[in-house]
């Protein structure tokens, strides 16, 4: 299954939970989940940017696993830009 393709930024190191984790760790991450779980929520991620969106779908884990890490990697993107930057 295919998830979006994202954009490494200048700083893709992040401070997450005392650990300083590389922005491609959470991309192979969400990679896994959507594999592993055969979600269909990856069709509808690239669709997903960082404007406000309304996710209408039946339940599952998509919405509760996917979605969230999707957004975390997006902000991740954008905040990247600038050096110093810590997330949490």
């Amino acid at each position: 299954m295919r998830i979006p393709r994202y954009n490494v930024p200048e700083y893709p190191h992040f401070n997450l939970g005392g650990q300083l984790v590389h922005m491609l760790k959470i991309v192979d991450f969400l990679r896994y989940v959507i594999n592993r779980d055969k979600l269909s929520i990856n069709e509808y991620l690239e669709y997903m940017g960082q404007d406000p969106f309304f996710l209408v779908a039946a339940t599952g884990l998509g919405k509760t696993v996917a979605v969230p890490v999707h957004a975390l990697i997006r902000v991740m993107e954008n905040i990247g830009q600038s050096p110093g930057v810590e997330l949490g």
